[in-house]
């Protein structure tokens, strides 16, 4: 099976391309069992964000339910500093309510369409309690061969620190290539971040077969 992998036209050519998944080496498994657990974690391809080596954005989920979007450049010397922020969303209503550019520093090579582009990487779902979704599509995207699909899910082998798995999505990329987009649900106060080599969620091509129920009358 071939899979066409395209840039995604949101920061076009920025982003770690998506490599296969594979089983780390310090992973330990009885002899028997090994040929399974590396056939599994071998299944599809590693997705990481848009962005550069040098970049990292974190997002905070404020108490007032909105979320804040901060990216840290690194220079050459090794500093770090936030070049730009943006704030999304609130306790008033759904998310991209009241986006508003916060701060960018002077000295950031990222430019002012870069950011437009990156921002518009991300969503929110803000809704009345104390956990809300945020949402980061992948610097690319796929085109499966007819009758296949794309399953978003998160990277089977390489488990994230803050322990914030991403939801799981079904994406029929054998018509158009839709945005690969993984969201993420956490509690106020709690935050997440990447960087150029963290990924954001793994996809594994799945064929899409027709459905049969069988006991159940069907009207």
């Amino acid at each position: 099976m071939q899979v066409k992998i395209v840039s995604n036209y949101r920061r076009p050519g920025v982003g770690h391309r998506p490599v296969r998944a594979r089983l780390p080496a310090d992973v330990r498994a009885r002899a028997e069992l090994q040929p399974e657990l590396q056939s599994a974690s071998e299944s599809g391809f590693l997705v990481y964000a848009p962005l550069q080596p040098n970049e990292a954005i974190e997002v905070l989920l404020l108490d007032d339910g909105a979320f804040r979007f901060s990216l840290s450049s690194t220079d050459q010397e090794g500093e770090s500093a936030e070049v730009f922020s943006v704030v999304m969303g609130g306790s008033s209503g759904w998310g991209g309510l009241g986006r508003v550019v916060a701060a960018r520093d002077e000295r950031a090579t990222i430019t002012r369409q870069e950011i437009d582009q990156l921002v518009s990487a991300m969503s929110t779902n803000v809704m009345p309690g104390t956990a809300a979704q945020f949402g980061f599509l992948g610097a690319h995207n796929f085109i499966t061969p007819p009758e296949w699909n794309t399953l978003c899910v998160s990277p089977f082998n390489v488990p994230r620190d803050d322990g914030i798995p991403c939801l799981n999505c079904l994406i029929e990329t054998d018509w158009y290539p839709q945005n690969t987009e993984f969201r993420f649900a956490f509690k106020k106060g709690k935050s997440i971040c990447f960087t150029h080599d963290t990924p954001i969620g793994q996809v594994v091509f799945v064929p899409r077969e027709p459905v049969t129920l069988v006991g159940v009358p069907v009207e």
